[in-house]
């Protein structure tokens, strides 16, 4: 199956699950315990991060059907799996122009079920293991420590955006915002727009008119904000069930965009998921990482 074939199938799977109603952002997790594999205990990123983060489910640890079945566990009758994507880094031999062997590598796409540990019978779970991140504090601490800090201003205006032209994000005023929350997400939105700068991430959706097109750019690049600034607030634990509702049905308004791009949905994800590794200065995962798709081999 084509790379592009098994990005398609999964998103066909949150496809249905946006259709059937059950799209939920939800957060019922400790801040710091990011969903994750049991056994590795690693927290999923990109995708696989977006479509764990959909389910109802108050455990961050996930296991596939055969790591289930190694631990001596069970699926519980008419559980549902989650997809997810790993990508195998494999090698190819071929031939140069003058005819000597040539080893190119390459990425493979594989996608996976996995369950939740509220789905799964037979296995002791424990006590979740936290890895915190902090506190607003330390988020906006996060934020001004980034390789190329944006600067952020305050009041001369009751809206919020952030322009590339001059570099700067402007804010109203803490005090009319609803919640602490909804100041942090709106914020952080911003802030994942601004890593897209030529001068730090260099996002064609933020700074080039030709990508696609002028409106695709746009549309494409307030996903990548909305989807990364959700990240963030997870990660942080300073996200409210408002947050999370304006989440869910802002992705819901994308229904249709997701049913003619197959492509579009993770390809989002992935770079939200640079802009977060960019503000958190994160180290990038030593495993191949789903941002990398476009390096993969159709």
């Amino acid at each position: 199956m084509k790379n592009t074939d098994v990005i398609a199938k999964i998103t066909d799977k949150i496809i249905e699950k946006m259709e059937s109603g059950k799209l939920n952002w939800n957060k019922p997790w400790t801040a710091g315990a990011m969903p994750q594999n049991f056994i590795s205990k690693k927290a999923y990123r990109g995708w696989n991060l977006f479509a764990t983060m959909f389910n109802e489910f108050e455990s961050p640890y996930y296991l596939t059907f055969n790591q289930i079945k190694k631990l001596g566990g069970s699926v519980k009758k008419g559980s549902k799996g989650t997809p997810i994507v790993f990508w195998n880094k494999l090698n190819k031999v071929t031939k140069d122009a003058n005819d000597e062997e040539v080893t190119k590598g390459f990425l493979l796409a594989k996608d996976y079920v996995v369950f939740n540990a509220e789905q799964i019978e037979g296995i002791d779970f424990g006590t979740i293991e936290k890895n915190e991140l902090g506190t607003c504090e330390e988020l906006e601490q996060a934020i001004s420590e980034m390789e190329i800090p944006v600067k952020i201003k305050h009041g001369l205006s009751d809206r919020a955006f952030y322009t590339p032209t001059f570099d700067y994000i402007q804010m109203p005023e803490k005090a009319q915002f609803k919640s602490e929350g909804e100041y942090y997400s709106t914020l952080v939105h911003e802030v994942i727009h601004s890593t897209g700068h030529n001068a730090r991430l260099n996002r064609l959706s933020l700074n080039d008119a030709k990508f696609d097109n002028k409106k695709h750019s746009y549309s494409y690049e307030e996903l990548v904000a909305e989807l990364g600034a959700s990240y963030l607030t997870a990660m942080y634990g300073i996200s409210t069930e408002q947050t999370e509702k304006n989440s869910a049905a802002y992705l819901q308004g994308w229904l249709k965009t997701f049913k003619a791009d197959k492509q579009m949905l993770y390809k989002a994800s992935a770079d939200a998921q640079k802009a977060v590794d960019y503000i958190v200065k994160k180290a990038q995962s030593e495993e191949v990482s789903e941002d990398k798709m476009e390096m993969a081999a159709a």
